[in-house]
C-alpha cells in the first residue's frame, strides 16, 4: 500500500503510483494530474484519427470521465500503453458511431459546411432537404434543439457552449446524440411519406 503524505508532491510520483493512489483515495485531483502530464498524448492520438482539432480536444475531455471511472476498477501496469489503447478505442467508437447516426445529418452537415460549393442544379433539391429538416429539428425537445443548433448551425465548442447555454460538457453531448438520434427518426419518417 503506497503511503500518501499531502506534502508529498504528485511530480515525483510514477503514473502506476499515481493509479493506486487514486485507487485508495478516490480523488479527482490525482487523475486530473495524471491526465494532464499525458494530455498532449491524448489530443494528440484524438486528433490523428478525427483530423479536426476541436473534436480531438473533446475527445480529451470525454477520454478524461473515463479514466476517471476506469481507472477504479482497472490493473493498469503501463500507463501510457494503456492510456494509448483507451483514446484509440475511443476515438474508433466514435467514428462508428458517427457513421452509424445516419445520412441525413450527414448531408445536412455536408451542406452546411459546403453551401457556397453545391452545384446549383442540386439547388431546389437542397433547400427541400434543408426545408425538411428544418422542419424535424423544430420537433426536438427545446434542449436537443439547441445543442444542434449550436453544434451544426453556429459551429460552437463544446466549451462555447457551455457558457451560452449553462448545460454541462455531459448534458450537451447527450442533448447533441439524442438529438441526432432523433433526427434520424424523423427524417426517415417524413423521407416515407
Amino acid at each position: 500500500m503506497l503511503f500518501f503524505n499531502r506534502k508529498r508532491n504528485f511530480e515525483q510520483l510514477s503514473d502506476v503510483d499515481l493509479v493506486q493512489l487514486y485507487k485508495e483515495k478516490d480523488d479527482l485531483e490525482i487523475v486530473g494530474f495524471l491526465f494532464k502530464r499525458h494530455q498532449h498524448l491524448v489530443i494528440s492520438i484524438a486528433f490523428k484519427y478525427s483530423k479536426n482539432e476541436a473534436k480531438a480536444e473533446d475527445a480529451a475531455m470525454e477520454v478524461f470521465e473515463i479514466l476517471t471511472n476506469d481507472l477504479k476498477h482497472t490493473e493498469v501496469t503501463n500507463f501510457k500503453g494503456w492510456l494509448f489503447s483507451v483514446v484509440k478505442n475511443h476515438c474508433l467508437k466514435q467514428i462508428r458511431k458517427d457513421n452509424r447516426e445516419g445520412k441525413m445529418i450527414d448531408q445536412f452537415t455536408y451542406f452546411m459546411e459546403n453551401e457556397d460549393e453545391i452545384d446549383l442544379s442540386n439547388k431546389t433539391i437542397n433547400e427541400a432537404r434543408l426545408d425538411e429538416l428544418e422542419n424535424c429539428i423544430g420537433e426536438l425537445k427545446d434542449e436537443q434543439r439547441i445543442c444542434i443548433e449550436l453544434f451544426y448551425l453556429k459551429k460552437m465548442r463544446y466549451k462555447e457552449m457551455e457558457v451560452e447555454t449553462g448545460f454541462s460538457f455531459k448534458e450537451i453531448k447527450s442533448h447533441i446524440q439524442n438529438g441526432k438520434r432523433k433526427l434520424g427518426i424523423l427524417l426517415s419518417k417524413d423521407g416515407q411519406k
